[in-house]
């Protein structure tokens, strides 16, 4: 749950910096624009005010997003908003389709896709105490639901990534402490993955095709000598098992993984308490993305193929290429809302993004535009 107080700081980063320039949002939509991409809203669902595109992979690389649709304020902290929220899949046009939540459940939320269009997330119900329990589900490429195996006695799961082979990590939160345990699951069975000697807790947010999985681990009080509480983490699949690999820390910041590609390379963020900061690590090198011209806080979601990196830098929706730091709002048409976070990016160079009018939410796709040379 610790991870998700810090991912819950982000999203608000953007949020309340939003209110700062609001004043001057129909000046910069009015700028000129060396266009880049063209934008496509995505819809919601009948009945509902507000469709969100998570930041756990929210576009595949058939242009296909995941995400939900809610009514009211987007509150994490709400139970009625996890009971009345419902999962979508939608295509390229922006066109969304309801996912079915599994009988028994009342409410159900998309997180992410991958390129067989399985959908996966998390089903919400009220146990006989009118506590909130959450169960990760995987919606199949027909949008049928599936529970995948859970833990005995386990009532709050997190969900945060899933494969092309349908593999999926995130984390228990067992009784009667709750501390956060690194889990997979395959072919729908539940697996704890190994902590460290010394690590009290762990995270698993990202997995590749080839089954690696990145995260971090916490060592509590007592870390390796000359290094910081919170390491970057990653286990290796062996056969039929996981070792773990420590990739080191930043002393004085946590260190959180958000996304890994095929090549191993891994994009995300560190805190240090104060200050946000979007890296990318690469074969044993981490690289500090900094912020855009005048800001001080960047957080980085999603790394496709090609090493783009997509997210925010305060309020404003990012992408990195080639070392270079793009506003995205500097390159998409006149008229688009002030976009504030790049949520995932595709081998194609499609973005999800979101914007924030007043309490509600909406969903874009953002798509290249061919550029030729004169």
């Amino acid at each position: 749950m610790k991870r998700n107080a810090v991912v819950l700081a982000v999203v608000l980063l953007g949020i309340m910096i939003l209110i700062d320039t609001h004043a001057t949002a129909v000046a910069q939509l009015n700028q000129p624009k060396d266009v880049r991409y063209t934008v496509t809203e995505v819809g919601v669902l009948p009945g509902y005010e507000s469709s969100y595109l998570p930041i756990l992979g929210s576009i595949n690389n058939g242009g296909f997003v995941a995400g939900y649709s809610y009514n009211g304020p987007l509150d994490g902290s709400s139970i009625d908003f996890y009971l009345t929220s419902r999962a979508f899949i939608g295509d390229h046009r922006g066109v969304v389709t309801l996912l079915p939540t599994p009988n028994g459940y009342a409410g159900a939320n998309a997180f992410g896709l991958n390129d067989r269009n399985q959908v996966f997330g998390m089903a919400n119900k009220l146990d006989d105490n009118g506590n909130l329990l959450v169960s990760p589900v995987v919606w199949d490429q027909h949008g049928n639901p599936t529970l995948p195996e859970n833990l005995p006695d386990t009532p709050y799961y997190d969900v945060n990534a899933m494969n092309n082979r349908g593999d999926l990590v995130g984390e228990a939160y067992p009784p009667p402490d709750y501390p956060s345990l690194p889990v997979y699951w395959h072919q729908g069975r539940i697996a704890q993955l190994p902590l460290p000697d010394g690590a009290v807790m762990g995270w698993a947010n990202a997995i590749n095709d080839l089954g690696v999985i990145a995260g971090t681990v916490d060592y509590g009080n007592a870390p390796p000598t000359d290094t910081g509480e919170y390491h970057m983490y990653a286990w290796i699949p062996r056969g039929d098992h996981y070792v773990g690999v420590d990739l080191g820390a930043n002393p004085g910041s946590e260190v959180w993984p958000q996304a890994i590609n095929n090549l191993g390379q891994i994009a995300g963020g560190t805190w240090d308490g104060d200050s946000l900061r979007a890296f990318v690590w690469t074969f044993g090198s981490m690289k500090d993305l900094g912020a855009l011209s005048g800001g001080s806080a960047s957080w980085a979601w999603s790394i496709n193929i090609r090493g783009q990196v997509v997210g925010q830098s305060d309020d404003a929706a990012v992408v990195w290429q080639d070392d270079t730091f793009i506003d995205l709002n500097d390159v998409v048409p006149s008229g688009t809302p002030i976009l504030t976070v790049a949520s995932g990016i595709n081998d194609a160079g499609q973005i999800a993004v979101n914007w924030w009018p007043e309490s509600t939410t909406v969903g874009f796709i953002l798509t290249p535009v061919a550029r030729h040379s004169d």
